[in-house]
């Protein structure tokens, strides 16, 4: 079957390609099934964001105030003190090791109760913060933007050839939606919160007035979707797309990452990784050493977690967004073999090699390359 030619996005006239009947028939909803959670997940996703500071702080006082406690103690009580750690000797400190082993448990055990499989790709996940705060928090950082973008004149009208082009894109994205039954059912729980925290709404942001007043393209190739569903579209991306195809590939992507919940996902995540960082923070302070050293080693330690279990966890969702959007924009019928050939448009422009690599500089990336993508995708097509 010849593929067809897909429209080009243009700031003159607004898009005349518009899909009428879907050949295959609405699949039957499924009733959503929350899984197993020891407690409620009520946890303000605000509240996560503002607790690595204290935590931060409370471990550099906890390192100082263990290593000036240490240095009054007399040669007898330190080996006292190392008697009862190791849980002999008497003392409150008898079943350290007991209450240690009792801790982690614990938090071996909140970390079970918390993890559930991600919608479409059934990746195995944890999230302890709440999806609707994590809504709720999308829709108040929206309103803010769009608030400061609309000071600066930065948004499209919605009158404006452009805003209604991608309009009907969106549009079809959404509606799309009905079509694969683990998605519609994740799209469901969100929209059951509510029209004030979940819903779909696109904005349009261009580089602001020209000499003249008149709009100018923004520089900016880039567009996101907040966990509320706020959509926003950089007008610098729409050349880069250069048909409808591309940019349906791009807009899929970011529905995948509300949808997925991934922001919800990365705040959660965060804890394990707070608790690690306050630990190595704490030993790091309690060492003795002169404060720009301490300092020091602690970025460095925080580049270690980063490059260890951060990066590596950025990329694997934006993956699976890539995956899932893969199938979002295929089940609005634009051509899913636009999704590779956009990344392999990218490569092209960022001069990467055709051949996946393995340097050091990927390491470092949120986000995999684009010739990784590429082949990522071209495997996926025939799941499309």
């Amino acid at each position: 079957v010849a593929r067809r030619a897909a429209p080009p996005l243009c700031s003159a006239a607004p898009c005349r390609i518009y899909p009428g009947t879907v050949a295959h028939p609405v699949p039957w909803r499924h009733i959503y099934r929350r899984p197993f959670h020891g407690t409620p997940r009520r946890r303000n996703p605000l509240v996560a964001l503002g607790v690595r500071f204290g935590a931060r702080m409370a471990a550099r006082f906890a390192g100082r105030q263990a290593k000036r406690r240490w240095d009054k103690m007399t040669p007898e009580e330190r080996f006292l003190l190392k008697q009862k750690l190791r849980g002999g000797g008497g003392g409150g400190l008898n079943n350290f090791p007991l209450g240690a082993v009792s801790v982690v448990a614990s938090g071996a055990a909140w970390y079970a109760c918390h993890l559930e499989d991600s919608p479409v790709t059934l990746r195995r996940r944890y999230i302890s913060v709440g999806i609707e705060d994590m809504c709720r928090a999308g829709r108040k950082q929206a309103d803010a933007l769009v608030a400061e973008l609309a000071r600066e004149d930065r948004l499209v009208a919605l009158d404006d050839p452009v805003f209604l082009q991608v309009e009907k894109i969106t549009d079809r994205l959404v509606d799309g939606l009905v079509f694969h039954p683990d998605i519609i059912d994740e799209v469901d729980r969100l929209e059951a919160f509510g029209r004030d925290t979940f819903e779909w709404k696109l904005h349009i942001i261009h580089g602001g007035p020209d000499l003249k007043g008149r709009p100018s393209l923004s520089d900016e190739v880039n567009a996101f979707v907040l966990p509320d569903g706020s959509i926003f579209v950089y007008t610098g991306i729409l050349d880069a797309c250069g048909n409808e195809d591309a940019l349906a590939v791009v807009l899929a992507h970011e529905m995948a990452h509300a949808i997925c919940h991934h922001s919800a996902e990365k705040v959660s995540n965060g804890g394990p990784v707070l608790v690690a960082t306050s630990i190595l923070t704490a030993i790091l302070w309690s060492l003795g050493l002169d404060f720009y050293t301490t300092l020091f080693m602690e970025n460095i330690t925080d580049w270690i977690v980063k490059m260890i279990a951060e990066l590596p966890y950025s990329r694997e969702l934006e993956s699976e967004a890539d995956a899932v959007g893969l199938q979002i924009s295929s089940a609005a019928c634009f051509d899913p073999y636009a999704a590779p050939e956009f990344w392999e448009r990218m490569a092209k422009m960022a001069g990467e090699a055709p051949v996946p690599s393995h340097s050091m500089a990927d390491l470092t990336e949120t986000h995999p390359t684009s010739t990784k993508r590429f082949h990522a995708l071209t495997e996926q097509l025939q799941f499309a």
